[in-house]
């Protein structure tokens, strides 16, 4: 071919051009693959594990149900507990839930007399409505069986952290390489990037720390979509193989792992079994520190309907000058026992005492109260505090010509 061609000149020029691109693509992927890596575009993978669904009773349970008591009032015990509701198969044949309670109670130090407050976290099982401390005891990993979309999937508790920990040899040679080269300050230079795996109460922190900030406030709330992914890791399932995979979803991707979970916040402390999800407080179905015996007849056959003002404690305001009246934390707790679909009413006559000013923040926290009736002969204010009827099923308050009403917002 004449060297002098114009086609000649195109087919080289075509040539160099495409050597040239080759090239390029050649020293990217080297790049990306190298000093680079942390620059590719990341995917992101969501996942949604929502509800399980019972087959006896069709009933749909969410994957996750957690209880928060904060102990706010100093009365118990501070208490966090979580159940997984899973399949006890692939089979889908059973609901098995697996649970963990964290109970912060006095622990005795070691050679000491001395106690301490620390958590300590239990493992229950529960099937048909019974609970009971486990007697296989969950390995980190283990699958929990869930279905996505009528899918079979499963979850495992497998979340790592990493951390820097002192590296003697590394501080060593850090410290006396300095002394020439100077110290760069990176603690990489004289620690070692440790990798851990997250505990059981390092999860319950978490879901404490979840409830307590969720904006449901205390009662009852559900969190539709919690990105559990640090924690939890959803695995697919093979039908033919009858495993799962052995990487999680998304592995390589930006990964999200999210889960409903219905909760329940209470400003108090546990004191009873009965408070408990699983029935139990400390693997101990007695559990009871209130000092108040639950199984005399008094608390199982006597039912208040009525609570009036002898019922009440009283909080003096120096700011309000008078006081606000609130059940004692034992009163509300001593009650619900009885049973807590029971509608209690509240009747309060200001003519049989003086100085009561109105209600306190959460006066009735937990009763269903049906109705509240606020009488005085003579021209009065009385308060309902920000708070005073939360928590206790938004009662009717009635009042007569007298009661000049101010407040009751929620």
């Amino acid at each position: 071919m004449n060297t002098n061609s114009i086609l000649y000149k195109i087919l080289m020029s075509f040539y160099i051009i495409l050597v040239i691109i080759m090239t390029l693509v050649d020293l990217t992927w080297i790049y990306f693959a190298t000093i680079g890596k942390d620059k590719l575009p990341q995917a992101v993978t969501s996942s949604y594990v929502t509800y399980v669904t019972d087959p006896h009773t069709q009933e749909q349970l969410p994957f996750l149900q957690a209880n928060y008591y904060a102990n706010n009032n100093g009365s118990g015990y501070e208490m966090v507990e979580l159940r997984i509701n899973a399949y006890s198969g692939t089979d889908r044949q059973a609901i098995y839930s697996r649970g963990f309670q964290m109970v912060y109670m006095p622990v005795t130090i070691p050679g000491t007399t001395e106690e301490e407050i620390l958590p300590v976290v239990y493992a229950y099982d529960s099937y048909d409505g019974v609970s009971f401390v486990t007697g296989h005891a969950y390995e980190w990993g283990d699958i929990f069986v869930t279905e996505i979309d009528g899918d079979i999937y499963g979850v495992a508790f497998d979340g790592t952290y990493q951390k820097y920990v002192t590296n003697v040899g590394k501080a060593i040679w850090y410290g006396i390489s300095g002394l020439f080269t100077g110290w760069d300050g990176k603690p990489e230079s004289y620690m070692s990037l440790e990798t851990y795996e997250y505990t059981w109460e390092d999860f319950m922190v978490y879901i404490k720390n979840m409830i307590r900030s969720s904006s449901n406030g205390t009662g009852d709330g559900t969190i539709a979509l919690a990105d559990l992914a640090s924690y939890l890791s959803v695995y697919e399932y093979d039908d033919e193989s009858g495993q799962f995979s052995g990487e999680p979803l998304g592995k390589n991707t930006l990964t999200n792992a999210y889960f409903t979970c219905e909760t329940h916040f209470d400003n108090r402390g546990v004191e009873f079994a009965e408070q408990s999800m699983f029935a139990s407080v400390a693997g101990d179905s007695q559990f009871n520190i209130s000092g108040i015996d639950l199984d005399v007849d008094y608390w199982q056959s006597e039912v208040i309907n009525t609570l009036t003002l002898e019922d009440f404690e009283k909080r003096y305001s120096q700011v309000n000058q008078g006081n606000f009246i609130y059940l004692h934390n034992t009163t509300i707790t001593n009650f619900l026992k009885t049973g807590n679909q029971q509608v209690v009413n509240v009747y309060i006559n200001l003519d049989e005492t003086d100085n009561i000013i109105g209600i306190d923040n959460y006066a009735f926290d937990g009763l269903n109260v049906g109705k509240i009736e606020i009488y005085s002969s003579t021209l009065k204010d009385f308060t309902l505090l920000t708070n005073a009827l939360a928590n206790c099923g938004n009662p009717e308050v009635i009042t007569n010509e007298n009661i000049n009403l101010i407040g009751g917002e929620q």
